[in-house]
């Protein structure tokens, strides 16, 4: 009797710490951009419109911990390009003083462990105390933006960027704190192809108006 409740007992502690694997609300904003070199300021005004949300049924329910996601998404993709400091002013919400709205949407954010399920035998489960690897996580980001002209409504271009970012984690990193290091990590290599594009796109349009200008 007592063997049963022993096994009980540690089939329960597993699926205790199994519950852990949560995405924390914050851990995929939290990190530090990866820094772009530009050699001009562009004086142009940009601002972001709120992206659309258009994620499969299963990221949605991956990351429901994360409210508003779309509007932290789009406020820390607007508070990274500001960092880079080659525009005149980034706005978010946009601004009816702004030269270039930018529009989008997100495709994928999703933050996901697989844990592997021979870990619930108890046997199994001893041997995790050796603090081997017991699974996989893995985080992905796809976004897609589009910049218009605010006057005229003309597009200038669309940029996307589609992340991975994937770790094995063992029973001692099982914590409330942990999950969403690599969601962290996809959404800041996705924001710096994203901001690259985004301006070496700008720039390009801000020198061909100047050029046309000129031949004027």
């Amino acid at each position: 009797m007592r063997r049963w409740v022993l096994v009980l007992l540690v089939i329960v502690g597993a699926l205790f710490l199994s519950g852990c694997l949560h995405l924390s609300r914050t851990a995929p904003f939290q990190y530090e951009p990866i820094p772009i070199q530009h050699e001009r300021l562009i004086p142009t005004s940009v601002g972001f419109n709120l992206l659309t949300d258009q994620r499969p049924h299963g990221d949605r329910v991956r990351t429901r911990i994360v409210e508003n996601l779309p509007e932290k998404v789009t406020a820390k993709l607007a508070e990274d390009l500001r960092k880079q400091q080659i525009f005149g002013t980034v706005d978010f919400p946009a601004t009816e003083k702004d030269d270039v709205i930018i529009t989008g949407m997100i495709k994928r954010f999703s933050w996901r462990a697989y844990e592997n399920p021979l870990g619930y035998i108890p046997l199994v489960y001893l041997i995790k105390i050796t603090g081997i690897p017991i699974g996989l996580a893995s985080g992905v980001v796809n976004i897609r933006l589009e910049m218009k002209d605010r006057k005229t409504g003309a597009s200038l271009g669309t940029v996307s960027a589609l992340s991975h970012a994937r770790s094995f984690f063992n029973l001692y990193e099982l914590s409330p704190d942990w999950p969403g290091v690599e969601l962290g990590e996809s959404f800041r290599v996705a924001e710096a192809q994203l901001s690259g594009e985004v301006v070496s796109k700008l720039r390009h349009e801000w020198l061909d108006s100047r050029m046309k200008k000129a031949e004027k």
